[in-house]
């Protein structure tokens, strides 16, 4: 898969952090946490739903992929003619295909190549495709974030239930006690400011997901692709999501201890130091969002998708639609113990912690050109 993992991502973004520091020192700081810039001003990147069909789409068809359109869900809808000139990487697509009736439809991750695992395929069917896009689980995921928790913590369960609620217990007590390290950063007056009236506050929560709730087959799929490297692992793992939906890799359950949870914790909570989402780790999720319901009437910057080919993808309109305000019984079942705590002010643990980050990142900027003149010599 040509997406970037999790653990590239955040070696690019520490060498993001590196160059900021060392070519930009004038440059005003960010000190809004990193959960809160994301939920504010990442756009989720969007899924590509390709509809494959030949020659033009019947008015039946189109009208499923227009009341497409007026949801609140990150993906960009493009149609390909089976019959006519397509690109290579749509005819590859095409070709990998088996017992497709047309129109056929393929749902992408963002930024993936033709040889990247696909999300879904199936026949365009108005049930079927809804069932792509959204779940329970992902609207309980939703207003979770929306409500300003900093960071949900999925436990994707690997269906032993005695090792499942062992680990869920450790998360539990194991957030407890990172949580009470970590105080978030003072907003400072010269730099980035807060565009949501939403209180900035240090929360945690659990949600507990089965691998076997055919609800919740796209959600498991995405959430195992946060970290490639465990894609294949039946066991148990937990991913944290942040922000409008972006699921920063995962952690194998004998990571889950005060150091790696540890770790997440801090970068999740620290200063934004890299404002470049994509230079950040992890990968969004498909989720059926309105994310703008937080800034009211206000109109504020923020990072926006990239514009679509004109007369073939069609870009998702943000929907008026608030996200509902209380969880079914069925989603409330799955949810654990929530930690809150206020916002308080930024300690000098962190600065030494960050200035770690730095020199470890500037150590890896020095060897490698070190490397490099060797190998041209």
């Amino acid at each position: 898969m040509s997406v970037m993992s999790g653990r590239a991502k955040w070696v690019t973004g520490m060498l993001a952090v590196t160059a900021m520091f060392f070519v930009a020192p004038g440059a005003r700081a960010c000190t809004i946490p990193v959960f809160r810039y994301a939920l504010e001003r990442w756009a989720a990147s969007p899924y590509e739903v390709v509809v494959f069909a030949k020659g033009e789409l019947g008015d039946a068809d189109r009208a499923v992929l227009e009341e497409l359109t007026k949801k609140p869900v990150n993906v960009a809808i493009r149609t390909v003619d089976v019959s006519g000139d397509m690109s290579p990487e749509h005819a590859a697509i095409w070709k990998n295909q088996r017992n497709a009736q047309l129109p056929w439809v393929v749902v992408r991750f963002p930024e993936s190549g033709e040889q990247a695992p696909l999300v879904w395929t199936g026949k365009l069917d108005k049930t079927a495709l809804a069932e792509q896009l959204d779940s329970p689980a992902r609207r309980e995921l939703a207003r979770r974030l929306l409500a300003g928790q900093s960071c949900v913590w999925v436990l994707l369960e690997s269906g032993d239930k005695a090792k499942d609620d062992h680990l869920a217990a450790k998360l539990d007590e194991t957030l407890k006690r990172v949580a009470n390290t970590i105080e978030l950063p003072e907003i400072a007056a010269d730099g980035p400011q807060l565009h949501s009236p939403l209180p900035l506050k240090l929360e945690f929560s659990i949600l507990r997901l089965a691998r076997t709730d055919t609800r919740e087959a796209a959600l498991v799929k995405m959430l195992r692709v946060a970290e490639p490297e465990l894609a294949d692992s039946d066991e148990a793992l937990v991913i944290p999501v942040v922000g409008r939906g972006r699921a920063i890799s995962a952690l194998a359950a004998p990571r889950v201890n005060d150091q790696g949870v540890g770790a997440f914790a801090q970068f999740i909570c620290g200063q934004c130091s890299c404002e470049v989402k994509e230079l950040n780790p992890g990968i969004d999720l498909l989720l059926a969002a309105d994310w703008n319901v937080i800034f009211g009437d206000r109109q504020v910057e923020r990072d926006e998708p990239a514009v679509a080919e004109a007369g073939k993808s069609v870009p998702i309109p943000v929907s008026t639609i608030a996200m509902p305000t209380t969880a079914p019984a069925a989603i409330d079942a799955m949810a654990g113990t929530y930690i809150s705590f206020e916002h308080s002010t930024y300690n000098m643990g962190r600065q030494w912690l960050i200035g770690g980050i730095v020199l470890a990142a500037a150590a890896v900027l020095v060897s490698g050109g070190i490397a490099l003149r060797a190998r041209r010599k």
